[in-house]
């Protein structure tokens, strides 16, 4: 299946047109957290360029699968 990872903020959204083909909503899941995990790695300041945001995996069809918010990923 594809899934899209779109950022949604306050007042912002960055959508995904491009997807990510996975075999299930775990691999899925996995990715995500993996992503984020190496972008604070990397230095990214999520605790305050993306505070109050959150990412949701959509389907083709648009259909929200899960949402993460970004802010429990820095706890």
């Amino acid at each position: 299946m594809r899934c899209y990872f779109n950022l949604i903020g306050a007042h912002q959204t960055i959508l995904d047109d491009k997807g990510v083909d996975v075999t299930s909503l775990n691999e899925a899941r996995v990715a995500v957290l993996e992503t984020m995990a190496e972008l604070i790695r990397d230095g990214e300041d999520i605790t305050t360029h993306w505070r109050r945001w959150r990412l949701e995996t959509t389907n083709g069809s648009g259909t929200v699968l899960f949402a993460i918010s970004l802010d429990e990923l820095v706890c």
